[in-house]
């Protein structure tokens, strides 16, 4: 069993979402399951008091007493697992689980950038969606644990093209919970699967399902700027789950994404 720092433990020994407070925010946590291949993968949690972000160690502890937990490959860039963080500008950055030739060498199975240094201790932030691509198969349960966001909203912002897009609070949600005058007035871009804003969700052995923010020939449309399905039909799913990463494709110049704390 994955090793769990003292913040979560007793979240997880419960078996349920936290109801603990702590510097009057909520401490919980959601499990995601991992499969062979990539997975798009969400950090809905902060670190607990604040702080710059779980890290990658916190998120992803591969060790007990220097042995490599089930389910984890080490190894090169190329061969041993990778999470990759995407910017619609920067494009990827990548870090990989190290295993060197020698079992001597200090940084075996710790993770490190492209350039091989060590960064178990890189920030990621609560809002922050990634890949994580799993070498070997079968399913790894990945725990992400910390302190809810605690502000009253939170503003993100979309850029053109695609982004990694998640919620930084910790909550299933859909879509059109926000209503078709948000999606109208918010700078989204409503069209054909084609032309509209969209919203995909991947899994590895189904690949890609996608949403898209439509827009018909008719101002009287009822389903003008509601998400939809690929075949055209209202979401009335909450799509978007803590832990589930997601893809924003954004069709104009960029708008800022905003969300009201719902609990």
């Amino acid at each position: 069993m994955k090793k769990l720092s003292t913040a979560f433990a007793a979240c997880m020994l419960a078996g349920f979402v936290s109801a603990q407070v702590e510097s009057q925010n909520i401490v919980g946590y959601n499990t995601v399951t991992l499969s062979q291949g990539y997975n798009l993968v969400a950090v809905n949690f902060g670190t607990v008091g604040g702080g710059l972000g779980l890290t990658l160690q916190t998120l992803f502890p591969t060790t007990t007493n220097g042995v490599l937990l089930a389910g984890f490959t080490g190894g090169s860039a190329a061969t041993g697992d990778n999470i990759a963080f995407y910017d619609p500008i920067a494009g990827y950055t990548v870090y990989y689980l190290y295993k060197g030739a020698k079992t001597s060498d200090t940084k075996n199975y710790k993770w490190v950038t492209a350039a091989g240094v060590v960064a178990d201790d890189t920030p990621v932030a609560s809002g922050t969606a990634f890949w994580f691509k799993k070498v070997a198969a079968g399913n790894l349960d990945a725990t992400v644990a910390g302190e809810a966001a605690n502000d009253v909203s939170t503003t993100m912002l979309v850029k053109p093209g695609y982004n990694t897009f998640t919620s930084v609070y910790p909550i299933e949600w859909n879509p059109n919970d926000f209503g078709a005058t948000y999606w109208t007035t918010n700078g989204a871009v409503a069209g054909s699967a084609a032309t509209g804003d969209n919203i995909a969700f991947y899994d590895p052995t189904l690949g890609y399902t996608a949403y898209y923010l439509y827009k018909g020939a008719k101002t009287s449309d009822t389903k003008n700027y509601k998400w939809v399905s690929a075949t055209g039909v209202v979401v009335a799913d909450k799509i978007m789950v803590p832990g589930k990463g997601a893809w924003y494709k954004h069709a104009g110049a960029g708008f800022a994404f905003s969300q009201t704390k719902p609990y």
